[in-house]
């Protein structure tokens, strides 16, 4: 049996030898996002305090604002430590497979 692949279909970038920054572009701007996200955090927060304490005029839109931002952070752990990395790294493993048979 023999599997043969289409030509539109694109290879890996390992296949390529691709330089370092194009193999690590996804981590490298998740990482980006997940420190601005901190960033943020300590600026909504910091700048909404009075006294330690939220003010009570802009308490709904931090609150808001922080959970949006929890979302985008949980987004991008869930992508690099749950099923969607899994299956990334099965689809890579299944390619090589196809490709030596």
């Amino acid at each position: 049996m023999t599997i043969t692949t289409s030509e539109t279909e694109k290879s890996p970038p390992e296949a390529n030898h691709s330089s370092w920054l194009a193999l690590n572009i996804h981590a490298l701007l998740a990482f980006t996002i997940m420190l601005l996200i901190f960033i943020l955090y300590g600026g909504v927060i910091y700048g909404s305090t009075q006294n330690g304490f939220l003010k009570s005029e802009v308490k709904d839109i931090v609150i808001y604002i922080l959970g949006a931002l929890t979302t985008i952070a949980t987004q991008i752990v869930s992508y690099y430590f749950g099923s969607s990395s899994g299956s990334a790294e099965k689809s890579r493993a299944l390619s090589t497979i196809a490709k030596r048979g």
